[in-house]
């Protein structure tokens, strides 16, 4: 029977998936069951909530999961800095060949920061792009777990037709989805994702979006 901290880790994975994808890579058939499991197990129905064993409910719902996370991992970006910071909106104008409005960053929570631009053109082939990164010593707080790590047992939770490119030639490994690119990059893992997009010229655009974050 699984843990109660064990059972608070599953859901930070999954909050963590949340973030990275901003929602798209759960949406895209990549984790359905994974999330019902993880849900019931940390609800606080059934034994799952008594599972640690010492009498302490320390994990008992999403909620409290979900609390005790944002108190071990919120707060100051450190030196993870502002994910806004690291594309300018001109870059963002000229790999997506349309214009962006300020983009609105979200501090470390999870490990990762984010920061999430929506398009300043209804037309735009695209609605909604973000960008959200951690490295090892955030993911290290947050999971105990490298960025390597990280970026591994998220791609090993998406199925193997929904990987759409398998190597895009992105920093040490990187893959795309119809929701996004992951990248890892030395101990830093990267996620680009895109709400409303998903042509060719928004894929482009996410492309070489990625390149030039990775590029500086």
């Amino acid at each position: 029977m699984p843990t109660s901290r064990s059972s608070s880790g599953r859901w930070l994975l999954l909050r963590l998936l949340i973030a990275l994808a901003a929602m798209a890579f759960l949406t895209s058939g990549c984790g359905g069951d994974d999330s019902g499991d993880a849900a019931s197990s940390t609800d606080g129905s059934g034994d799952s909530e008594n599972d640690g064993g010492d009498g302490k409910v320390d994990g008992g719902t999403e909620e409290d999961s979900e609390e005790a996370a944002e108190e071990d991992v919120g707060g100051d970006s450190g030196e993870l800095g502002d994910a806004c910071d690291r594309i300018s909106l001109a870059e963002l104008e000229t790999a997506f060949g349309f214009a962006w409005s300020e983009g609105e960053s979200t501090p470390l929570r999870a490990g990762t920061v984010q920061c999430v631009w929506s398009d300043a053109d209804p037309a735009a082939p695209a609605k909604i792009v973000s960008l959200a990164y951690g490295n090892d010593d955030s993911f290290e707080e947050a999971f105990e777990q490298s960025a390597e790590e990280i970026y591994d047992g998220t791609k090993a939770l998406v199925e193997e037709a929904d990987i759409l490119e398998a190597d895009l030639g992105l920093g040490d490994e990187s893959y795309r989805t119809e929701g996004g690119i992951y990248v890892l990059d030395g101990d830093t893992y990267y996620s680009f994702s895109t709400i409303g997009g998903v042509s060719d010229d928004a894929v482009a655009g996410l492309k070489a979006m990625a390149a030039t974050v990775l590029g500086r």
